[in-house]
């Protein structure tokens, strides 16, 4: 403060300051006033995650099952995209089904393989698998790989 000549000065300010918050704080407390009405958030869509795109040059190809057990199927893929971020497997049960589900997400670039530990003895499903690429408006991924049917063995 301009006032404050020497250490003493500026102790006494400090002090000042303190008390007069103090007081003033005990007043909000004591009488807090009207509170404003509680206004509940308006809910939107939940925000959705990146989907594939249309085909493009830049999508995964040749994907393949390396490795089926009756506990995993290991995948692997050709990568050709540049600049993404992750990319996420989907599946759906079924040879001949179509309503495929992200169920791996891999955050990296230039990934190429995958495991799904999340299968059952006896399922049959399909596997594909896209790249998520980053954009100003939020992540979109290139077009999908192809599709891979497997059967899980019995134990």
């Amino acid at each position: 403060m301009p006032g404050d000549s020497g250490f003493e000065d500026i102790l006494s300010s400090m002090e000042k300051f303190i008390r007069d918050r103090y007081a003033l704080a005990r007043a909000q407390l004591d009488a807090p006033g009207n509170r404003p009405a509680v206004r509940p958030e308006p809910s939107g869509p939940e925000p959705e995650g990146p989907k594939p795109g249309p085909p493009s040059a830049d999508a995964p190809s040749d994907l393949r099952a390396i490795k089926v057990t009756s506990a995993s199927v290991e995948l692997q893929w050709v990568d050709h995209a540049k600049g993404e971020m992750a990319y996420i497997v989907q599946r759906c049960s079924g040879a001949e089904a179509t309503d495929f589900v992200n169920v791996i997400g891999q955050a990296g670039q230039n990934l190429t393989a995958a495991i799904d530990r999340q299968v059952q003895p006896g399922m049959t499903c399909r596997y594909r698998v896209y790249a998520v690429l980053p954009a100003p408006q939020g992540s979109h991924g290139p077009g999908l790989s192809n599709a891979v049917t497997v059967t899980i063995p019995e134990n």
